[in-house]
């Protein structure tokens, strides 16, 4: 059954699949199967041609179905059954080899000679084209001996921005250089600025021992120079009143106790008496002087302090 002469009858173009095989149905009485069988055969031999889904006959669309035979210049002639052979240029082979089934669309058709003749004249081009080039860089050297004055301020604009370069790169190392010296004399201040805060911890109480360095030698020169008690006692006095007065200097004073309201923040009591001469939490005397630092306790006041009995 010849489904082409039922298909361009009937112009059934341009169709689906299905829909093709739905209206050749009506006129042939095959199964849908049947005919969508017999139609890819006829897609595979490049009688029909498969357009994204769409069936149309590739002669139709000037599509043939065609044995190729190449030429080993390049290009290549389609042989189609019943027709003269078709030129294929050498662009438009696409990969095919001599004795492919090739689908081919026919646009135009050149015989051999007038390829041959084509082929001369490119070649011809091709060797006068040399001595064109040849002309034209001759010309260009000769345009290159004179430099234009767009080269000149080119060139100008480079040695310009080379010396910037090079005068940035100088002052990198100065910078370089400064930070290096200003890192170093900030260690040696840190170094020595160490060195004198443990020198001070060291060295913190030098100016009191010297001080009590003269009490001390005086001292030792009341004990070898008395000879008898009362020059002994009199030198022990001048010895104490010049270490109060040192004391006093100093920041250091005696905490009041006798007579004074219990402090826990500035005497620690010892003992506790019921006394009837004293109000409660009164202290009632001193174990042991506490003393002050500039209004800091470094000694606590030993006391006894007074505390009432609960009346029942």
């Amino acid at each position: 059954m010849d489904l082409i002469r039922i298909i361009r009858q009937n112009r059934l173009i341009y169709m689906n699949i299905d829909e093709l095989c739905e209206e050749l149905k009506i006129f042939t009485g095959l199964s849908i199967e049947e005919l969508q069988n017999e139609i890819s055969k006829l897609i595979q031999t490049g009688v029909l041609f498969d357009d994204n889904g769409k069936i149309s006959i590739c002669a139709d669309r000037g599509f043939y179905l065609s044995k190729m035979v190449v030429n080993r210049k390049g290009y290549g002639f389609a042989q189609v059954e019943g027709m003269p052979d078709f030129f294929i240029p050498a662009f438009a082979i696409n990969g095919a080899f001599d004795g492919d089934d090739c689908i081919v669309e026919i646009t135009n058709r050149k015989t051999e000679e007038e390829i041959d003749e084509e082929d001369q004249s490119k070649l011809q081009e091709k060797e006068e084209s040399p001595s064109e080039s040849k002309e034209e860089s001759s010309q260009d050297e000769d345009g290159k001996d004179e430099p234009s004055e767009e080269d000149e301020s080119e060139d100008d604009e480079l040695d310009k921005l080379s010396k910037d370069l090079e005068r940035k790169d100088e002052e990198i190392i100065e910078l370089k250089s400064h930070i290096q010296r200003l890192q170093a004399d900030f260690d040696n201040f840190r170094k020595q600025g160490e060195k004198q805060k443990q020198d001070l911890i060291r060295y913190a109480n030098e100016g009191l021992i010297v001080k009590f360095l003269d009490i001390y030698e005086d001292m030792e020169r009341a004990l070898e120079n008395s000879s008898n008690e009362e020059e002994l006692r009199e030198g022990l006095e001048l010895i104490y009143s010049k270490m109060k007065n040192t004391l006093e200097k100093e920041g250091v004073e005696e905490i009041p106790a006798v007579g004074e309201k219990f402090d826990p923040f500035k005497h620690e009591a010892l003992l506790t008496v019921d006394s009837p001469d004293h109000e409660n939490n009164e202290i009632v005397d001193e174990l042991m002087k506490g003393y002050t630092l500039k209004d800091k306790v470094i000694k606590y006041s030993k006391v006894r302090v007074c505390k009432k009995a609960k009346k029942e």
